[in-house]
């Protein structure tokens, strides 16, 4: 056969032709969340081969379903649409004559008969694609799985661990012993899932008051850090994100600490920063992408592995997520320079968080996967081990952006992705990426990391994309520290980690840099924050992305107050 093409894709799937001899054809329908692997034949005579031995076929009288068991120990099922003969010949099944329909693939795990009849009973109804809604009332945000079929009968799909946290009315069909790299899979019946999450009540500010005790600290630091911090001179995307984004940050504590005369220098500093990129008037230029509908950087596009991989669609939200907080930053305080800038601020967003199905600019939530919740970070670049991201609290952070700007612009459409894009990247990060006591997603043995460094499509790693040391894996899951932050650095996860920090903190060889020192006493702070705050005065040295303000105002503002 000759491959056609991609002819359908959604959020849940993507539909393949293959075009064969004397008008055979054959659609397959990937669809995330299905028990089967399913096609549809036209005119064809399938061979199915395995690369082990075929021990039995077990053959029904209806001729549209076989049990097929091999020498690995596992137990296969086909089912077709009509009646459909199959011969073996050594590890191959191959049909007898041309027929049209679909045929499904599905393995059996063990309790074969009783798992066998499930697979049978729902084998007729084909999920061909899907399509999550979403909606804000006053305390939820309340979301819509649901999922396009051909064929008849009821649907059979598998959950995750994270979607049985929140779904509502789930009809859960007894299929044991299916597992995925994310833990069990729970069988469910229905063309659609109502799932609600609760809102994500953070705004611009903290949601704790200040610990007045630090007010003098954070005004000392925050003269200075205006002074200091007061243009972003890095031509990648991504150094350039995070330098606004900290500049932005001292423009919210100016405002709640009292300082307002602050905030129009910092404003001004953030325009002069952001207007040569809005522009395309900067060295490197954001650029419309034609071929895969998207913003890169001008460096990006000529070189692969320019600016972390931004001409090939690597971390855009991680990158662009930076910017768009900056820019609602400065909405929040100018609406009319917002306006003046409301094309390039949009089509930098859309790159990222589009919320809109038809929109022919840009693809809808390019990073997102809305069936495991969390976002993949690798663009088009392959691997064997299917997609990854590493940083979730950056992710979290691109979807904060977004609801932020949608508060600056008073746009409901803005909110409401937002908090779809961000509740629910904050529960799959901490499903996923965090491995306290009580979770049961992987091995015991990696499980003692506490946290996940990278997670793949079908592997995790306890391990960053720059490197081994604890500091890496653990604070790439912090940064940047923002009024989100407590939603996932919960403080029961922190406190398992503290061995593992004040490791990091006590070794000698090699020393822990100091920027990396900043974020762990952030992080310690959220279970002993006066221990944190005393170690935090020896520390002279930030990251780009972090601020000696942000940290005394993140001190000052996490666990209890004085």
């Amino acid at each position: 056969m000759v491959k056609s093409g991609l002819i359908y894709h959604d959020e849940f799937s993507a539909s393949i032709d293959y075009a064969g001899r004397q008008g055979a054809s054959l659609r397959a329908w990937f669809v995330k969340g299905t028990p089967y692997q399913s096609f549809y034949v036209t005119q064809g005579c399938p061979i199915l081969s395995t690369i082990h031995a075929i021990l039995e076929v077990v053959r029904f009288p209806d001729n549209r379903r076989l049990l097929v068991r091999l020498n690995n120990g596992q137990h296969w099922s086909i089912f077709t649409e009509v009646p459909v003969f199959w011969e073996q010949s050594g590890n191959q099944l191959h049909t007898t004559g041309v027929f049209s329909g679909y045929l499904r693939l599905a393995y059996v795990p063990d309790d074969v008969q009783q798992n066998f009849h499930t697979l049978t009973q729902y084998s007729t109804c084909v999920p061909v694609g899907g399509r999550v809604i979403y909606e804000m009332d006053l305390e939820y945000l309340r979301i819509q799985y649901n999922f396009m079929t051909y064929g008849e009968g009821r649907l059979l799909m598998l959950t995750l661990p994270h979607h049985r946290e929140v779904l509502e009315n789930p009809r859960y069909i007894h299929l044991p012993g299916l597992s995925c790299i994310k833990g069990v899979m729970g069988a469910i019946e229905g063309n659609t899932w109502f799932a609600r999450e609760p809102l994500v009540k953070t705004g611009w500010f903290s949601g704790q008051p200040i610990d007045r005790k630090f007010l003098d600290r954070i005004e000392a630091n925050l003269e200075k850090d205006v002074k200091t911090h007061h243009h972003s001179p890095a031509p990648d995307p991504y150094f350039f994100g995070k330098g606004v984004a900290k500049m932005a940050r001292l423009a919210l504590i100016a405002e709640q600490i009292g300082r307002s005369e602050l905030i129009a220098e910092v404003v001004g500093n953030l325009k002069r920063a952001l207007e040569p990129w809005l522009t395309g008037g900067n060295r490197n230029p954001l650029v419309y992408d034609l071929t895969w509908k998207g913003i890169v950087s001008m460096q990006g596009l000529g070189d692969r592995g320019a600016d972390f991989g931004n001409g090939w669609y690597n971390d855009h939200h991680y990158h662009y997520g930076y910017f768009i907080y900056a820019i609602a930053v400065v909405g929040r305080y100018d609406r009319g320079w917002l306006d003046a800038y409301r094309v390039p601020i949009l089509a930098i967003l859309k790159d990222y968080a589009n919320p809109f199905h038809e929109d022919p600019m840009f693809p809808r939530f390019r990073h997102k996967d809305v069936y495991d919740g969390h976002s993949w970070a690798s663009g088009l670049f392959e691997f064997a081990d299917a997609r990854n991201q590493e940083s979730t609290s950056e992710a979290v952070n691109a979807y904060y952006a977004v609801y932020l700007l949608g508060l600056a612009w008073e746009d409901r459409d803005l909110q409401e992705a937002g908090q779809f894009l961000l509740s629910t990247e904050l529960r799959s990060s901490r499903v996923y990426w965090q491995m306290g006591e009580s979770s049961e997603i992987y091995d015991p043995r990696f499980k003692a990391n506490k946290c996940v460094g990278i997670v793949w499509g079908c592997k995790v790693d306890y391990v960053t994309w720059f490197g081994d040391l604890p500091e890496y894996m653990h604070c790439i899951q912090y940064l940047p520290f923002t009024p989100i932050t407590p939603l996932l650095l919960t403080p029961s996860w922190i406190h398992e980690q503290t061995g593992i920090l004040e490791r990091v903190l006590a070794r000698k060889d090699p020393i822990v840099e100091p920027k990396w020192v900043a974020y762990i006493l952030m992080a310690l702070g959220i279970v002993d924050k006066d221990k944190a705050s005393g170690r935090m005065l020896e520390v002279t040295e930030f990251d780009d992305g972090n601020t000696a303000t942000n940290s005394w105002y993140w001190l000052a503002t996490c666990g209890p107050c004085q």
